[in-house]
C-alpha cells in the first residue's frame, strides 16, 4: 500500500543491474549483491541485462550453436535466485537479431541493417520515412526487406532495425 503523497515506485524502487555486475568471479553463480537485490522484498522490480546474443554476433562465425537457457551464461543462476525469492521472471529482448545466412554486403556504412537514403533503393530494399526515423538522416533511410542484405562488415548476425521515437 502506498503512503499519502508517495507511490509504490518511491516505496519499492526498481533496480537495473548491468551485465558486468551479475556474476561471481568464476561466472558460475549470481554475485552476492545481485542475489540480495533479487531477494529484497522492498524492491518490486529487478531488471537484469544479459547480452549473450549481442556478444555472440560480434565474434567468429565458426559455430552455429543451438540456443537454450543453459547456454546463456548466468541465466540459470538468475532464474534459480528468482525462484528462491518467489519472483516472477519476464524475459524480453530490446530488438530482433538477424542471423547471417549468406548475406550480401552493400554500401558499407554506418549500420548493419540500414543506409542513408540516396534515392536509389534496390529491388530488395525499401525507403522508411517519418518522425520515428533518425533526424540526422533527414527522416529517411533505406532498409532491406530481405535478411540476405547487410550494410556492415560480415558478422555472425546483426541487430534488427531500431527506430527512434
Amino acid at each position: 500500500m502506498s503512503r499519502p503523497g508517495g507511490g509504490l515506485e518511491e516505496e519499492h524502487p526498481a533496480r537495473a543491474l548491468p551485465q558486468g555486475d551479475l556474476g561471481d568471479q568464476q561466472k558460475t553463480d549470481v554475485a552476492g549483491p545481485v542475489r540480495a537485490a533479487i531477494a529484497a522484498p522492498d524492491t518490486r522490480v529487478v531488471g537484469i541485462v544479459l547480452n549473450a546474443v549481442d556478444d555472440f554476433l560480434l565474434k567468429s562465425d565458426q559455430l552455429r550453436p543451438r540456443w537454450g537457457a543453459g547456454d546463456v551464461q548466468l541465466l540459470l543462476a538468475v532464474l534459480a535466485a528468482a525462484e528462491e525469492a518467489g519472483r516472477v521472471v519476464v524475459v524480453t529482448s530490446d530488438h530482433g537479431h538477424v542471423l547471417d545466412a549468406g548475406s550480401e554486403a552493400r554500401n558499407l556504412g554506418q549500420s548493419d541493417r540500414w543506409r542513408p537514403d540516396d534515392g536509389t533503393p534496390a529491388a530488395d530494399e525499401v525507403v522508411l520515412a517519418g518522425r520515428r526515423v533518425a533526424a540526422q538522416h533527414g527522416g529517411r533511410i533505406i532498409v532491406p526487406w530481405s535478411e540476405r542484405v547487410r550494410y556492415g562488415v560480415k558478422k555472425n548476425g546483426y541487430h534488427g532495425l531500431t527506430l527512434r521515437t
